[in-house]
Parts: C-alpha cells; sequence; structure tokens
C-alpha cells in the first residue's frame, strides 16, 4: 500500500554477482559477432585498438578481466506499482568490494522527480538525495545526512540539506564580441527535522559562489578572456577570489584535448592499447 492509501505492488530480484559476470561475458561475446554493432565502433577506434578490444581471438582475455571484478554477493532490483501499472519508484542495490570505509552496499532510488544514493556499513549509513525545485532545471534541492549505527553510541548524526541555483546567459556585442556568462550559488544549513537537537552535528550556513565570465570576439585566432569570482560566506568569515586570464587563441576551447586513458595489464595477459 502506497503512502497516500492505494494499493501497489512491489517487485522484486535478486541476482548473484556470479550471474551478473556470466552475463557480462555472454553479452561481450555476442558484441563482437554483431557487425551492425562493430560498423558503429570501428571508425572510433584505431586499427591496433580494434584488434585489442573488438578481436574474438582474445575471448579468454576478456572473460578474465570480467572475472578478475572486485563484485561479489547479491544485486537487488526491485520495483513498486500502483494499482494502475505506473511506475512509482526504482530501487537498485550494488554489492560494493572492500575498501578502506567499510562500506558494504550502493543503493540508488528513484522517486518521482528525486534521485537518492545511499552507501551503508555496519556503523553508519550515509544518503545524498536531490531534486529540481518545483520543475526548474536551474535550481537543485536535496539533502545529505549520515546516521550512526543504533550500537555506535560516542557519534553523533550530521542531517544538512543544500539549494544550487544556476544562471547561464550568452550575448554578442555589434561588433561580434560574444559573452558567456555562468554563475552558480551553492547554500548549505542544518536540517533539524525528526531529530532531537542534542543527537546532532552543529555547524552554520554556508553559502558558496562561483562565476564565469568569458569572452571573445568572432575573428579566427582573437584572443579570449576569462574571469573567475569565487566567493565563500560563512558565520564569522568571508572569503573571495578574483582572476583573470587572458589567451592568444580559443582553438584549444573549441577543439578540445582527448585525454589519455592507459591500458589494462594483468599478469601475463597481453597489454592493450589506451582508447
Amino acid at each position: 500500500m502506497t503512502e497516500n492509501g492505494e494499493l501497489g505492488m512491489r517487485v522484486s530480484y535478486v541476482i548473484p554477482a556470479d550471474d551478473v559476470k556470466e552475463q557480462t561475458k555472454l553479452m561481450w561475446k555476442q558484441a563482437l559477432y554483431d557487425e551492425t554493432l562493430l560498423t558503429l565502433l570501428r571508425p572510433m577506434m584505431t586499427e591496433e585498438q580494434q584488434a585489442a578490444y573488438l578481436n574474438p581471438a582474445l575471448g579468454y582475455f576478456y572473460d578474465a578481466c570480467i572475472d578478475a571484478l572486485p563484485l561479489s554477493g547479491d544485486l537487488r532490483l526491485s520495483r513498486k506499482f500502483s494499482a494502475r501499472g505506473d511506475t512509482l519508484s526504482v530501487a537498485v542495490a550494488l554489492p560494493l568490494p572492500q575498501n578502506a570505509w567499510g562500506y558494504t552496499t550502493l543503493t540508488f532510488r528513484q522517486e518521482g522527480s528525486t534521485t537518492a544514493l545511499v552507501l551503508n556499513s555496519a556503523t553508519q549509513t550515509l544518503t545524498f538525495s536531490m531534486a529540481s525545485a518545483d520543475g526548474n532545471q536551474n535550481a537543485i534541492t536535496g539533502s545529505i545526512s549520515s546516521v550512526p549505527a543504533a550500537f555506535v553510541t560516542d557519534a553523533k548524526t550530521l542531517q544538512a540539506k543544500f539549494a544550487l541555483t544556476s544562471q547561464h546567459s550568452e550575448t554578442q556585442d555589434s561588433d561580434g564580441t560574444r559573452h558567456d556568462d555562468s554563475a552558480w550559488t551553492l547554500t548549505i544549513e542544518p536540517d533539524t527535522d525528526g531529530a532531537e537537537a542534542a543527537d546532532l552535528v552543529t555547524f552554520e550556513p554556508i553559502t558558496a559562489e562561483l562565476s564565469l565570465q568569458y569572452s571573445t570576439e568572432s575573428r579566427e585566432g582573437a584572443p579570449i578572456q576569462l574571469r573567475v569570482i569565487a566567493a565563500l560566506h560563512m558565520a564569522e568569515a568571508d572569503v573571495g577570489v578574483k582572476m583573470a586570464l587572458r589567451g592568444l587563441c580559443h582553438d584549444g576551447f573549441r577543439h578540445g584535448l582527448r585525454p589519455h586513458r592507459p591500458g589494462l595489464r594483468r599478469g601475463r595477459l597481453p597489454d592493450l592499447p589506451p582508447l
């Protein structure tokens, strides 16, 4: 039954990690013989990359890479439907490999316009949620919380709510100079709902602001100007930074740079070229 009293249905699936790996192997092998897919991928790779990543003869290597993934436990998927069959919420829980923070599960949950990520460990639950403010794509509201387990008596609960707003504008002067201005404002403040004040971490509200002002003339090789203004406002201190940059040419901004990603190495398996 839903929160408003209507009848609903929840469907849950439990998928062992080993089954996920086996299905991934099968899908990868099928992809290597899918000419429609290969036709799309080949123009995006060099011949060396094609030989390394799209080579059916290296099936043993791809299988070894998938088997080596540090994934164990069960993947859990649940969906909640209304009586009319509409999807009300979706949740996916992924087991995490051993890590320094002790988190064992990452859960992604979507309900309406609200998206939430939840990290669970034996001692605490960390939750981050956000949603567009009243359908406004330039404003996001959300919350962050860190709740200790019941048996942890020396830790307090952290609850905070935040709002992120952005503004973007593009203008052009009569001489052809183009201006792109962007500004973001982030506010973070305590959230005392549903908890005793004595059990909460206390802090003063924080406001952070960032402004980027980019301008360039339309002619080829024209210099660019970039102004960056950042400010941090707290209860007892305000910190601000202003910076202006001027470049000789905007070709780098127009064409962009392609990042380098190193290849994978595992034991005596072959080295792969970067994508």
